[in-house]
């Protein structure tokens, strides 16, 4: 039973899909293609020629021709010489035959005149084909009768002129195939949301409305839901069972009840025993009205406000029943912030009466931007509501700020990024455009360089490419926008600065200043101080990545000595900014172990041979200090020296490394912040 139910609900499910697919209603299969035999004949159809006298029965041999009698007696009765017998609704019943016949039973051959025959029942039921012929040979036969009602007891009466009437013996109308559902209990005109519709019956019926009471004798089951072609509001059935077995062709549902406001009706769905046909039926409208107040609900909110602003469309309240349809409830609703990523205060008046079941807030507003907010609505002895959440963006520009500061910076280095921010009244960046433009303030004959006006992108003007041609002190940019109140950065110095580097003493491989070094670009040699044999070097140096960086091309040089390859050379550097490696300098180099130019054994190291090059440029901003120094390296550093079985041939204490640091002109008179 249970699997069952499950395939009827399926079943179910793909019927409301097509019916929302604006397809006609179906009908049964059963119904699509009638039997010949259901078809009824119109009133004035023809009637078949009479059987002949050879044909007839010996009731029905002419008086002329029976023996043993003188001469023929006139009519004096009529009588059923082939009885109706029991028939299905609609279906012509086999051909009924009436003689009149004379005091001795004998047809009267002579006999003229209309003979009708008519229904004799108690249930209203209609006799329909041809009712009245005209007697031939002293006989009348009825090939088109048929009754579309069933029942039981039927009889049928014939007349012939003023002869008495005389009844057949009693038959039978059955009822026919299924060809849908019927409600014959039906639901309210008008029912509260999530109350009972009472008791709703539906019967199986053929095609003239008969209850077929054999459906249900194998478990036949009925479903219920609402019907997809007239449920405007979306409602859905709650309570009571949706599907049900049906006994004696009626399936009997018990409280069930819909959850929204409007007009719909309920849609019967079912199969017969062997899921081959469809019945559906359909009950009369019902009307849904609102249950009594319990909960709110925020009516449509917008996606995003300018600070300062009220929302809009103005915050709506409605006062709903427990399933979300609106009702007239009254009373007063307090709104209170929800959900706040600004850390702002709700401004506006935020208590509402409501009015017909609303409440209105036409001047709700917030000052700092942020999305997700969300607002709460109460009222004493209703359920809470939260709104949907949404964003308070910036108000049109009023002034500019600086977002991202200029930094002192070694003399011949590009600043670093600086940013300057729209800002509205209330401190949210702006979302309006506009471009922004700086110049240099203090400048005592010093030139910005660089792309000095920018169109502002989400409310910030960012320049990447700003440079000051000399030293000097206590420089300042100057932003302005148009008609905005403008802002002044921060001051800073641009210096004199080298990289100035002093070679280790000792150790087996050293780290050595190379000779085309400059002020802001140091060259280091990885070199072997004594005559080693391996297979491939490396080193991790942690230092201050603010003072240093490496260049864009160049930034690790193989020397000569090692086999690295060509299409794809043995070697890396990096200095990771972030991870568990930022800060540190990675570089490595080994010979190819596989491949075309494979190596297959160690090198010779020979005293004061180069394995290769790190190459490092004065980072923009670079304050001076130390970068690096060899006698006081922590436990991120690891060096060694390998041979092709990855045995360590020298390991990190072998290594030599000097002092590293960003040195400014003695004569520098620091006056801003580095």
């Amino acid at each position: 039973m249970t699997q069952r139910i499950a395939v009827g609900l399926t079943l179910l499910a793909a019927l409301f899909a097509t019916a929302c697919s604006g397809d006609p209603k179906p009908q049964s299969e059963a119904a699509a293609t009638p039997p010949a035999t259901v078809a009824v004949a119109p009133a004035d159809a023809r009637e078949p020629a009479p059987p002949s006298l050879a044909e007839a029965s010996p009731s029905e041999q002419p008086a002329s021709a029976s023996a043993g009698l003188i001469g023929a007696t006139g009519p004096s009765r009529v009588s059923f010489t082939q009885q109706p017998v029991n028939t299905e609704a609609g279906v012509t019943l086999p051909a009924v035959r009436v003689a009149v016949q004379d005091a001795a039973g004998k047809v009267v051959t002579t006999a003229r005149g209309m003979l009708s025959l008519e229904l004799v029942s108690g249930n209203g039921a209609t006799l329909g084909g041809t009712k009245a012929i005209a007697v031939a040979n002293g006989v009348a036969t009825f090939y088109t009768l048929n009754i579309p009602r069933a029942g039981t007891g039927y009889t049928l009466r014939a007349r012939f002129g003023t002869l008495p009437p005389v009844a057949s013996t009693p038959f039978n109308i059955t009822p026919g195939a299924v060809e849908g559902y019927a409600v014959v209990s039906q639901v309210p005109a008008t029912a509260v949301a999530g109350e009972s519709l009472g008791t709703i019956q539906v019967e199986a019926q053929d095609r003239f409305g008969n209850r077929v009471t054999s459906y249900g004798d194998f478990g036949e089951l009925v479903a219920v839901g609402v019907d997809p072609e007239f449920n405007p509001a979306g409602a859905a059935v709650i309570g009571g069972a949706r599907e049900v077995p049906a006994i004696n062709g009626v399936a009997t549902f018990e409280g069930l009840a819909l959850d929204k406001v409007g007009q719909t009706s309920l849609l019967f769905v079912g199969y017969d025993a062997n899921f081959l046909f469809l019945y559906l039926g359909y009950s009369s409208p019902v009307t849904i009205t609102p249950a009594a107040a319990s909960a709110m609900a925020f009516r449509a909110m917008p996606a995003e406000t300018k600070a300062g602003s009220a929302l809009a469309p103005a915050v709506q309240v409605q006062v709903t029943d427990r399933f979300g349809n609106a009702t007239s409830g009254g009373g007063n609703v307090t709104l209170t912030l929800g959900a706040n990523p600004g850390g702002d205060t709700l401004q506006g008046t935020l208590t509402q009466p409501v009015t017909n079941g609303l409440a209105t807030f036409a001047d709700v507003s917030l000052r700092k931007a942020g999305r997700g907010y969300t607002l709460k609505a109460s009222q004493t002895g209703l359920t809470p509501a939260t709104s949907l959440p949404f964003a308070i963006i910036g108000a049109d520009a009023a002034r500019l700020e600086f977002a991202a500061q200029p930094r002192s910076t070694p003399n011949g280095l590009p600043l670093n990024e600086v940013a300057v921010r729209l800002v509205d009244a209330f401190g949210n960046t702006a979302t309006s455009a506009g471009e922004v433009t700086l110049a240099l303030g203090n400048a005592n004959g010093a030139a910005l360089a660089g792309t000095v006006r920018v169109a502002a992108q989400d409310g910030v003007a960012r320049f990447g490419d700003l440079s000051v041609d000399r030293g000097g002190q206590g420089y300042v940019l100057a932003a302005s926008s148009g008609s905005l109140t403008g802002a002044d950065s921060s001051p800073f110095d641009v210096y004199n600065a080298a990289l100035a580097y002093t070679d280790p003493a000792g150790g087996r491989i050293r780290l050595m200043r190379h000779p085309t070094s400059t002020n802001t670009r140091l060259v280091l040699d990885v070199v072997a101080a004594e005559e080693l044999t391996g297979y491939g070097a490396g080193f991790n140096l942690p230092l201050d990545a603010t003072k240093v960086r490496l260049p864009a091309q160049g930034a690790l040089t193989p020397g000569a000595i090692l086999s690295v390859g060509s299409s794809t050379p043995a070697v890396a550097v990096a200095l990771p900014t972030s991870g568990p490696l930022a800060g540190v300098l990675t570089s490595g180099i080994s010979q190819k172990a596989g491949g075309a130019g494979a190596v297959a054994e160690d090198a010779t190291l020979s005293a004061g041979s180069v394995l290769y090059q790190v190459t490092l440029e004065l980072a923009p901003g670079a304050v001076p200090g130390v970068v690096f120094d060899g006698a006081n390296l922590d436990g991120r550093f690891k060096a060694l020296l390998r041979n092709r079985l990855g045995d360590d041939v020298v390991g990190s204490s072998g290594f030599g490394i000097g002092r590293l640091e960003v040195a400014v002109d003695a004569t520098f008179q620091q006056t801003a912040s580095l």
